[in-house]
């Protein structure tokens, strides 16, 4: 922010009171690099990360009182409960009085003490147009939290406590504001409870992101040491004042761990490149919904991601398959022929140039190697990790980022497993359709994979090897 932009959030910031003081008297540059963000919204993607009690929601709500008062728009806040959702309301509310700038916006009928009392309001319209709604998507449940997000929407949408819901919800969430123009802005705020969406937009290019933890706190003098030693022996301390993510190796509920690791897959990426050796399509097949048909290409050094479209017309993912396998001369085309990819496998084999290229893969089949593994899947995956260790692949962080929503464990037979889409999905975590591309290409053990290639078990404390 330069420094004509910081005089007008400060003088912005002068017509709110908190504690008899205006608000551009005690704002920290913390807070006022929220507020900035959230009123000239130079960024239209904003990720807030954010220790607990520094103040950020009344930040917030403060900025929303601006964005609807004076700028005549209309602000959507999600939040994962009912008590979440109306914090910022509250705020909202409580502020919008401190101006007659702002109270004069009211309708005519409409009575700020009134609306103090209404604690369950969700929703305040202004005469002007703007406005703001709160919307609580109910994150422990997912049913109900996608159908509270679905038909409304905003061109301003603010989600709070972000890390708290699903990666199923919030994917609804952002289609809010679907539709709404180039300056549709979308904000997630929050602590990183967990390694979901929140981590994918932290790593995510396209974010801005804010980051507050503790010692700036601190340092601004909105905790004080004792209360910071006095939190630091209570539960989630690094999530809510260190604002740090869960290790990538921490086990989750279920005990299942991360198989490729932030840290091993952002060293592997690379710049595009050409791709030798024998060349491989792995290709999964999506239908109706929110995910994704996606075609990886594999050689003996790397893989690219070619193809990524919601492609509900299976017969006109056919046609995409044969194109791209003509293009590269590929050796083999790697497809599931179960459910919704079964008719492009079989149409696939009904075409002269490709027929016997193609081959089906089951995920759930018994693998080769049946000591290891509990299926196919999770030999096709391993095979995957140990090929990266030295392969790269090329593109962008962002093409590869759902490789890291893939998890294994080892169970008490000692065969790896890997989290079944159906698990996946009961944790709000969507199909990984990229990692899945890539991984049907480890169908088959082939000698590109590496010569003298094995299947080694994986590290494990505890594992006892026979």
């Amino acid at each position: 922010m330069n420094s004509e932009q910081k005089n007008i959030c400060l003088k912005l910031l002068s017509l709110f009171k908190l504690d008899g003081e205006t608000f551009d008297k005690i704002i920290t540059d913390g807070q006022l690099q929220i507020f900035y963000e959230l009123i000239f919204r130079p960024n239209n993607r904003l990720q807030i990360l954010c220790s607990t009690q520094y103040g950020k929601s009344l930040v917030v709500a403060l900025a929303c009182i601006v964005i609807s008062c004076i700028q005549k728009k209309v602000i959507s806040v999600v939040a994962p409960t009912n008590d979440k959702a109306r914090i910022i309301m509250r705020y909202y509310v409580e502020h919008l009085g401190d101006n007659i700038l702002f109270s004069s916006q009211l309708e005519k009928d409409t009575k700020l003490d009134r609306l103090r009392m209404e604690e369950n309001k969700d929703r305040i319209i202004l005469k002007n147009g703007g406005g703001i709604f709160v919307i609580s998507v109910q994150a422990g449940n997912s049913k109900k939290g996608i159908e509270s997000a679905m038909g409304a929407g905003s061109e301003i949408c603010v989600i709070d406590e972000a890390g708290l819901i699903p990666d199923q919800i919030e994917a609804t969430v952002f289609r809010m504001i679907a539709g709404k123009g180039k300056d549709a802005f979308y904000c997630k705020i929050g602590n990183p409870f967990y390694r979901n969406h929140f981590l994918k937009s932290n790593n995510d290019e396209n974010y801005k992101k804010i980051f507050i933890d503790y010692k700036q706190g601190l340092l601004e003098g909105r905790y004080t040491q004792d209360f910071i030693e006095e939190a630091r022996i209570k539960p989630y301390f690094d999530v809510l004042f260190g604002c740090e993510f869960p290790k990538a190796d921490a086990l989750d509920s279920e005990g299942y761990s991360t198989l490729i690791t932030e840290d091993v897959l952002y060293s592997k990426i690379k710049p595009d490149n050409e791709l030798f050796g024998n060349l491989y399509l792995g290709c999964d097949v999506a239908g109706e919904g929110s995910n994704y048909s996606a075609i990886t290409l594999r050689g003996k050094n790397g893989a690219k991601l070619i193809y990524k479209e919601n492609n509900p017309d299976t017969m006109n993912f056919v046609g995409v398959i044969v194109n791209y396998a003509k293009q590269f001369n590929v050796l083999k085309i790697y497809v599931d022929k179960v459910g919704i990819g079964k008719p492009v496998y079989d149409r696939l084999k009904e075409i002269p140039e490709v027929e016997k290229k193609v081959v089906g893969v089951m995920a759930g089949e018994s693998p080769e190697n049946k000591i290891d593994f509990f299926n196919k899947r999770a030999e096709m995956f391993w095979r995957l990790k140990e090929w990266l260790a030295t392969s790269y692949l090329f593109g962008t962080q962002n093409t590869w980022i759902d490789l890291l929503d893939v998890k294994y464990k080892i169970q008490s037979d000692k065969k790896v497993k890997i989290k079944s889409k159906d698990e996946m999905l009961s944790d709000g975590i969507q199909s990984p359709d990229v990692a899945d591309s890539i991984s049907l290409t480890f169908y088959d053990n082939e000698q590109n994979i590496g010569k003298g290639y094995s299947v080694r078990r994986p590290s494990w404390s505890g594992f006892n090897k026979r």
